[in-house]
């Protein structure tokens, strides 16, 4: 659990659970506001490597055209946190 914010009317919480061998997040953004009830906001995802978008890809039909660090189109580093991939179909 984590805090995301607080100030004098409003606090965030995220709550999640994580299972590494499937791949999974499971978790709610609570959310309390002064004279509102309580909000919850489900999060369900699965995650994928870039090894594994890669091979649905190449299943596909499909190659790597780039890869960046972000819709910035910033080069790719060691500490990039999320990445932005481009396939394409080949020409024939």
């Amino acid at each position: 659990m984590s805090t995301i914010h607080v100030d004098a009317s409003t606090v965030r919480i995220d709550a999640n659970m994580h299972d590494v061998i499937t791949q999974r997040v499971w978790g709610q953004h609570i959310v309390m506001r002064s004279g509102e009830p309580l909000a919850l906001f489900p999060v369900h995802l699965r995650y994928v490597y870039p090894s594994e978008l890669d091979l649905m890809a190449r299943l596909a039909g499909l190659e790597v055209e780039a890869r960046y660090d972000g819709w910035d189109r910033a080069p790719l580093t060691s500490s990039t946190a999320s990445m932005v991939s481009i396939w394409r179909k080949p020409v024939a």
